[in-house]
């Protein structure tokens, strides 16, 4: 089941769950009430981003969170320069593109390194970034200046809270597990609930194994909750509920082995990490669940 999938379901469970109340609530409601779960302003802007993930590919894909064009400028210079100086990750970037070594192609390959279909489209994503951006568009510089001061201890850290807490769910959720201790290390707490979800809860919710792995020696609470989808439906979750309806078997043992509980009720007091499991079309994963019962 694809991320996108997996979401519309969502919205369909939380649609159900307001029918209860109101009879009349529709469909772009809920899934609006999902987006913003997520972070995103709309729908339509989730699933863009989530259609770019998936041209791109999940680990592969770059995130544009570099508000001014001109660094993307300098990225398709360098890359152009690299590439007729035959370095050969260069020459594969153009390859792969199937784009001419030329400052057009450039700006092709780093657009759809980004998950951009094109450099305009692009640009357009960048300048709109700072007026009302994706989730964690802070976040990446603070883990970036979290990672640098890291190895200049002199430097004195003045990230807020709110953005040291996002950074490490950023992290967590797209798997940086090289910045996760500078950021601890810097403040970040590995029980914030940012975004309706843990560092823990977004990354077994991704199936970023490593980041779980990192994130449980840190101290984080394999058992611990989160508001991840909402008041209304999935509320209370623990990152086994979500690691089951990943479907990632890595992540999931990795939450069994340290403690995870598998009888454990989401918040509306149905759900067990096995039931999530299965819902979302793992069975394997709910067996694997239950075998640790």
């Amino acid at each position: 089941m694809s991320r996108l999938e997996d979401l519309r379901r969502r919205a369909k469970d939380h649609l159900r769950e307001q029918r209860r109340t109101d009879p009349g609530a529709k469909l772009s409601a809920s899934q609006l009430a999902v987006a913003r779960e997520h972070g995103f302003p709309s729908w339509p802007r989730m699933k863009a981003y989530l259609d770019r993930t998936a041209a791109a590919g999940a680990d592969a894909m770059q995130f544009a969170y570099h508000s001014d064009p001109g660094y993307y400028e300098d990225r398709a210079y360098g890359l152009r320069a690299s590439a007729e100086d035959g370095t050969p990750g260069a020459v594969a970037a153009f390859a792969r593109a199937g784009a001419p070594c030329t400052p057009g192609g450039a700006r092709m390959v780093v657009a759809r390194a980004h998950g951009f279909p094109s450099w305009r489209a692009l640009r357009r994503h960048v300048r709109g970034l700072p007026e009302g951006g994706e989730p964690f568009f802070r976040a990446p510089t603070a883990a970036s200046t979290a990672h640098t001061r890291a190895s200049r201890p002199g430097l004195r850290a003045t990230t807020p809270q709110e953005v040291l807490d996002e950074a490490l769910a950023y992290a967590a959720r797209s798997g940086r597990v090289e910045v996760l201790d500078a950021l601890v290390g810097h403040g970040a707490r590995v029980e914030a609930d940012v975004y309706r979800g843990t560092p823990l809860i977004w990354a077994a919710s991704t199936g970023r194994a490593a980041a779980v792995e990192r994130l449980l020696a840190l101290g984080a609470d394999p058992t611990g909750r989160g508001s991840y989808g909402g008041k209304s439906h999935g509320r209370q979750v623990t990152p086994l509920h979500l690691a089951g309806a990943s479907g990632d078997a890595a992540t999931v043992k990795l939450l069994l082995d340290a403690g995870a509980g598998t009888a454990v009720l989401d918040g509306h007091g149905y759900g067990t990490p096995a039931g999530w499991a299965r819902h979302s079309g793992h069975p394997e994963i709910a067996e694997l669940i239950e075998g640790r019962g």
